[in-house]
């Protein structure tokens, strides 16, 4: 396993004051540029920080509501709060109860409810999952590639309204604010709204000369997909349909078929991440800095889907193995966990990183299983 350091998040840069203590924000949107500007705002919807010149994009081309507040109005009081690093107990004497809340621990898994995916009179076919993601409120994103359909389900997996019916088959989602999606169909990026009484619309729809599956966001204007049938094995797609590719690292030149590999993003590591399942091999790009590594363990076998996990980890598929391998971007396990779930393939993570949903793929024995996310403190 290469020991090769990637870079650290630089995010906490620029401006908060809390006693005798400082915490620093840079613009979020800045640094994906390389550039290096101080944040004065914050959106409490998007959980981002932005400088003035940002802002103005932010509240347009990103969708969904914005709560903007200045970043000195969130230092006002005396509680404690999460500031993406630290945990800050706000007290302008004793400055000693610092703690490192994005410190990297095992995790603890309890299963809450698992659901058996049967053939119902909804559906023509026995049900293949292809994609999952969490909306902000909790409800889960679930794609069926085999009935050309995506769904709703609720915090117990009960489906709410009705499901929305593509003309080629889906592959992966990805939520990109309160209630927009963008799901990937082959060739096809379908963009859907989701309201509140669970009624699915299909907005529009990019067309992009490469067959996407994964899908996942690299910032708000911008998503990561995983291709088949390609030689470069991940590529960059904007909200507006603009394709790029990753010129700043070195991926492997793989032409991967369907279901082969995947992709994710640490956005604050800078770090993608890419499984090859036949190859027993989890890739880590540095977009900024240009290093990767290319990780392989006894425990890691036939690497599927992956999420970022809590305090910017990762986890894992390990489908041979019947397991979740949780890592951090340097390569180091951290923990295994079997499921109870025969040949995993997906899996995702809500926004507070408090639930994992992960289901399989294996005609007959479909399921998907929900679980409490807790860490392992020592």
């Amino acid at each position: 396993m290469a020991t090769g350091r990637l870079l650290d998040s630089n995010r906490d840069k620029a401006g908060e004051f809390i006693g005798e203590c400082t915490i620093l924000h840079s613009c979020e949107p800045c640094m994906k540029s390389n550039e290096s500007k101080t944040a004065t705002i914050f959106c409490q919807d998007c959980d981002e920080y932005l400088c003035d010149t940002c802002k103005n994009a932010h509240n347009v081309y990103k969708p969904g509501r914005h709560d903007i507040v200045r970043i000195q109005d969130r230092t006002s009081g005396r509680v404690v709060v999460d500031m993406k690093a630290m945990e800050i107990c706000r007290n302008p004497v004793d400055t000693s109860r610092i703690s490192l809340s994005s410190q990297p621990w095992p995790l603890t898994l309890e299963l809450i409810v698992s659901v058996d995916l049967s053939k119902t009179g909804d559906v023509e076919m026995e049900p293949r999952i292809s994609g999952l993601d969490f909306m902000p409120n909790g409800r889960l994103v679930v794609v069926d590639n085999a009935n050309k359909k995506c769904f709703i389900l609720n915090d117990r997996l009960q489906k709410l309204g009705s499901p929305h019916k593509f003309i080629n088959k889906p592959m992966g989602v990805v939520c990109l604010s309160q209630n927009k999606l963008a799901i990937t169909c082959g060739k096809d990026v379908c963009f859907l709204s989701v309201s509140t009484d669970n009624i699915i619309r299909m907005r529009r729809t990019i067309h992009t000369s490469s067959k996407f599956s994964s899908i996942c966001c690299e910032s708000p204007f911008k998503m990561i997909v995983s291709t088949y049938d390609d030689p470069r094995p991940a590529r960059m797609l904007s909200v507006d349909g603009v394709e790029s590719d990753f010129d700043n690292v070195e991926l492997p030149y793989e032409t991967y078929k369907v279901g082969e590999s995947a992709c994710t993003y640490v956005q604050s590591k800078n770090t993608l991440v890419l499984t090859d399942m036949l190859a027993h091999v989890v890739y880590m790009f540095d977009t900024v800095k240009g290093t990767s590594k290319a990780i392989t363990d006894e425990k890691i076998q036939e690497p599927c889907g992956a999420c970022v996990g809590p305090a910017e980890t990762l986890l894992v598929i390990s489908r041979a193995k019947n397991s979740l391998v949780h890592l951090t971007v340097e390569g180091d396990i951290l923990g295994t966990y079997p499921v109870d779930i025969e040949m995993p393939w997906i899996l995702c993570m809500n926004k507070d990183g408090t639930r994992l949903a992960v289901s399989n793929i294996l005609n007959g024995n479909m399921k998907i299983q929900l679980f409490k996310i807790s860490t392992a403190i020592s």
